[in-house]
């Protein structure tokens, strides 16, 4: 995986991440995955907001038949951590996975298998806690 960054303001940046990852597959084949993304955000004090767009090769354990030909995902996301609870945060994103086991295994909360959530679109809303 290769990432590039900058941040082009205080509180605007972009992002550009390239992966390639070879995949083996229960009968014995390899199958390779490629993701290309960019991200872009904008924070404001307790505001972040962030676009990203992703171009994808064909998800190597998804049955061909029933994998989506759609090779542009794009997803959003706003979240809100309030100064006054700096334990609380509440997000909403719009999620459009690409269903690649490469994403899914790389992801920093890298799962045992792969979720429901990893394999269908969908509105998020979250809200954590911490103390």
């Amino acid at each position: 995986m290769m990432t590039a960054a900058h941040q082009v303001a205080p509180s605007i940046g972009w992002s550009l991440r390239y992966s390639h990852a070879r995949v083996e597959q229960l009968d014995g084949d390899v199958a390779q995955e490629r993701r290309l993304a960019g991200e872009g955000y904008w924070q404001v004090g307790a505001w972040r907001a962030s676009l990203s767009a992703a171009h994808t090769s064909a998800a190597a354990l998804i049955d061909p038949g029933a994998a989506s030909d759609r090779a542009i995902r794009l997803s959003a996301a706003v979240s809100f951590q309030p100064p006054s609870l700096p334990g609380l945060a509440v997000g909403l994103r719009i999620a459009d996975p690409d269903r690649l086991a490469s994403s899914a295994f790389l992801a920093p909360d890298a799962p045992l298998g792969l979720r429901a959530q990893d394999q269908a679109r969908g509105l998020l809303l979250s809200a954590s806690l911490l103390w």
